[in-house]
């Protein structure tokens, strides 16, 4: 019996002794378990932004549009004359003159730039010439009739024309038409302008007389008193207004007189008409008499 209750004895504590470890092992598997289940680093929550987006719609009231100006058709001469060219850039032949600041010539084409300066084409006694453009506006449709000028191209033997005169005493100064021997004068300076210096056709003697910084020469015409001179007994005034229209008045010119090849230099003043004035005294008028002569303006 008593070997009984001790073998119970000794099973009651191995079974109790299993129980306490069974317990422990238990234990240590939740314990693992929850350890791979729960994470040690702290989770940051997510915040989610939502951005709202307005879209604007605009409406634009679109106005018609206005008509295109229209292009410019003609040249309008700004100044009270301009020489014209027949080639861009080209040379300048005495006489070949625009002339009536606020005229409009016609234009001919595109404008041209040569060596740096712009020149416009423009139609002058049924012919295309060139004018810088500095001296004229682009406009629109022709203002005023161009003034009347007899143009003569380089080479030709033509004179320049246009000129009327008065003088005092009962003398006219009568503008003639070119002659035999006003064509072979006005055929040297337009040689020494196409040289490109128009006064070398002067003596030295006569280019010593002139005034000082003048340097061209515009236009000469033929012409003669009407009257009888020899009742003259003083000096006469004679105005005369070329179709080049002088600037500034008041400003000295030299007035060039040829009769059969002598030459006299006489002053010469602009006035406010773009005329010039001089003074022509009683020995000239001896000298001249009722014969042709070749006169001419020299100027700055």
């Amino acid at each position: 019996m008593k070997k009984f209750l001790s073998i119970l004895l000794v099973l009651s504590l191995t079974l109790s002794v299993a129980g306490m470890a069974m317990a422990e092992e238990l234990q240590k598997e939740v314990v693992i378990q929850d350890t791979s289940t729960k994470s040690s680093t702290p989770t940051t929550p997510t915040k989610t932004t939502v951005t709202e987006t307005k879209t604007e719609t605009t409406t634009t009231s679109t106005a018609a549009a206005a008509p295109a100006a229209p292009a410019p058709d003609h040249a309008q001469l700004k100044t009270n004359s301009a020489h014209l060219r027949e080639t861009p850039g080209g040379k300048y032949n005495i006489g070949n003159d625009w002339i009536g600041a606020g005229t409009t010539l016609e234009l001919a084409g595109d404008a041209v730039t040569v060596d740096g300066q712009t020149w416009i084409p423009v139609i002058y006694n049924g012919k295309v010439w060139y004018v810088a453009d500095y001296l004229v506006n682009l406009v629109v449709g022709a203002t005023t009739a161009p003034a009347k000028k007899t143009v003569t191209s380089a080479g030709s033997s033509s004179g320049w024309t246009g000129a009327e005169a008065t003088a005092d005493d009962g003398l006219k100064l009568e503008i003639l038409g070119e002659t035999t021997e006003s064509a072979s004068v006005f055929k040297a300076f337009q040689d020494a302008a196409a040289a490109g210096n128009v006064l070398s056709a002067l003596p030295d003697d006569v280019k010593a007389k002139l005034a000082s910084g003048v340097t061209q020469i515009n236009e000469m015409v033929a012409a003669k008193f009407v009257g009888d001179v020899t009742k003259v007994t003083g000096s006469v005034l004679v105005n005369v207004r070329f179709s080049t229209l002088y600037s500034p008045a008041g400003e000295k010119v030299s007035v060039i007189i040829n009769k059969a090849g002598a030459w006299t230099v006489v002053e010469g003043t602009i006035q406010g008409d773009g005329s010039i004035s001089m003074t022509v005294t009683k020995d000239m008028l001896n000298t001249l008499k009722n014969d042709e002569f070749v006169i001419g303006v020299v100027s700055k």
